[in-house]
């Protein structure tokens, strides 16, 4: 499976949704992830998202067309941080690009990337109050 949920071991897992990408992202996939996050929008409000990224591939249309269909029908507001974990340096950049951008636009949604080899700081920015 290209994208695979995660089960941290953290303090407020109630509120994240983790999940680990390696490869193609299918509708299917994004399906499971918008609807995780859905159920923990309506449980807790604010979702923080850990995302590891070890490789991505090809993104199906249909796949786009539902991440697309879910921020227009739940927009930003869902979204408290968003952590992402990889080695991918552009990914890095990109990261910092959209979290100055949404900060810029006046979207409350922190966005931080880290290198795998601090996974450790990751975690702890992702549980932090």
């Amino acid at each position: 499976m290209s994208v695979e949920i995660l089960d941290l071991e953290i303090s407020n897992k109630d509120k994240v949704v983790a999940l680990r990408i390696d490869g193609a992202v299918d509708q299917m996939a994004m399906m499971q992830v918008l609807g995780l996050i859905g159920q923990v929008h309506q449980v807790h409000g604010k979702v923080r998202i850990y995302q590891e990224i070890e490789n991505i591939g090809t993104i199906e249309l249909d796949a786009i067309i539902e991440k697309i269909k879910f921020l227009f029908s739940s927009g930003l507001s869902v979204f408290e941080r968003v952590v992402i974990v990889t080695d991918k340096s552009w990914l890095q950049k990109i990261t910092a690009l959209e979290n100055k951008l949404l900060s810029t636009l006046g979207v409350a949604i922190d966005i931080k990337a880290f290198a795998k080899t601090d996974e450790a700081a990751a975690l702890a920015y992702l549980q932090a109050e």
